[in-house]
């Protein structure tokens, strides 16, 4: 569990969970540190954060052991996010993932430290149960999910072999605020899919779009991976962090243009037929939060309120 004396450690810390995140634990801990691998030069982050800039790919495990050595709790985000690399680098990309995770972990056996990994539901991209809950078994389709589910079962076995305090919390599909709406690296579907609305004043979604996807707020997300964390000690390694509704597709786009239609008077047309870019991309499947965000968790958003969070804040 942690306290206010608690050295937080954020890895990936300038992402859009990481931001989230950070912002969440300076409410409550004084010393954190963020980590990222390109020098920083966001003005915007609190003064009292400590900034990191390195490529954690490259360090080896003493390397890795001497980082960790001055933290308490360590939150694990940095991850490559694009969902499938070209053949090319798959191997080389998987390897270096799974090694990084493992290196921390092995440098966290023997000692009290807290690790939370970001993992992703996407991991049952390939699984045709209708209604996951933490029991489903994992299917991966693109080599995020791989790298993901490959990364669950080194916390299951550190957790469970070594007694690390580990866990991982596998999100639904996070959203927020963009401040780079328009860049054209962005996956995140909904922000893809509000700057055509506001480029074009019409959407168009993939195939007849009902398929089921359940949303949570990022600002939900990042106060579950404090919720694990402060939860560490129980049996329980692998958590599923998300909302409590699921809906279709075309049914969460039609309220997300709706409120983008009243916010900037301006009406949106929804068209279907979008050609799929991966395979997965109409997977259909309900997800149940894990039993400890349905019992000791409040949540902020629901989808409207979330919607209208992502349009009050997002940079057009």
């Amino acid at each position: 569990m942690m306290n206010k004396k608690s050295r937080i450690l954020v890895l990936g810390g300038s992402g859009q969970v990481g931001s989230s995140l950070c912002k969440t634990l300076t409410k409550k801990y004084q010393d954190i540190s963020i980590l990222r691998k390109s020098d920083w030069i966001d003005h915007s982050i609190d003064k009292n954060i400590k900034l990191i800039s390195m490529d954690l790919f490259t360090q080896d495990e003493n390397s890795i052991k001497r980082l960790l050595s001055g933290y308490d709790v360590i939150f694990h985000l940095a991850a490559n996010t694009e969902v499938q690399n070209s053949l090319q680098i798959e191997n080389e990309n998987l390897i270096k993932q799974v090694s990084l995770l493992n290196k921390l972990l092995l440098s966290m056996i023997d000692t009290n430290k807290i690790l939370i990994f970001s993992s992703s539901c996407s991991v049952y991209a390939g699984s045709h149960d209708e209604n996951i809950n933490i029991n489903s078994k994992a299917k991966p389709v693109t080599s995020y999910d791989l790298v993901k589910s490959i990364s669950d079962k080194l916390i299951e076995y550190y957790k469970e072999t070594h007694n690390v305090k580990c866990a991982s919390v596998r999100f639904s599909n996070i959203y927020g605020p963009d401040k780079e709406l328009a860049k054209k690296t962005n996956r995140r579907i909904l922000n893809i899919l509000l700057s055509e609305m506001h480029i074009n004043n019409m959407v168009e979604i993939v195939s007849d779009g009902k398929f089921y996807r359940n949303y949570i707020h990022v600002n939900d997300a990042s106060r579950m991976l404090i919720n694990i964390a402060n939860n560490i000690n129980t049996e329980q390694a692998i958590f599923i962090g998300c909302s409590k509704q699921n809906i279709y597709f075309i049914d969460a786009i039609k309220i997300l243009a709706d409120l983008y239609s009243r916010e900037f008077k301006n009406p949106v047309k929804i068209t279907t037929g979008r050609k799929l870019k991966y395979k997965s991309d109409v997977r259909s499947f309900k997800v149940q939060p894990s039993k400890i965000f349905l019992s000791h968790f409040n949540y902020e958003y629901d989808l409207k309120k979330g919607f209208q969070d992502l349009l009050k804040n997002t940079k057009f």
